[in-house]
Order: structure tokens, then sequence, then C-alpha cells
């Protein structure tokens, strides 16, 4: 059994997975569709490279979405 929070469980219609390089400040958002099957959130940080420096130092921030179409105004 896994501990963590599977990547599964923050679906991309309602959860937007934001890193960060803590190396070089550039930020982007997650391809999912490079993550193994069945990493988790707790282990993805050590899974990240920075695509503009090649840094291995990243974190992440999940940005829930889910509420789209409300707006402050």
């Amino acid at each position: 059994m896994t501990e963590g929070n599977a990547l599964s469980d923050f679906p991309p219609d309602s959860f937007t997975i934001m890193t960060f390089c803590e190396s070089c400040g550039h930020q982007g958002q997650l391809d999912r569709s490079k993550v193994p099957p069945g990493v988790t959130v707790q282990q993805l940080p050590a899974l990240l490279r920075c695509s503009k420096c090649g840094a291995k130092a990243g974190s992440i921030r999940i940005v829930y979405t889910g509420a789209g179409g409300f707006a402050h105004t």
C-alpha cells in the first residue's frame, strides 16, 4: 500500500499542479502525462527537474480550480 495521496486523487478538471524551481525561480503547470502511474504528491517533488535550468530542487502547489465560473466583481 502506498502512503500519501495519489496524483489521481486530484483530477485535472478540478486541480492544477503548479511546479516551482527553487534554484532559478521558474514556475509552470505540471505536465501530468510525464508522471509515472502511482506517484503520490509526496513523491512528486523528488521527481521534478526544471525545464529552464535543469535543477532538481523543486516544489509543488496544488491549486483547486473546480469552482470555475465564479468571479469576484
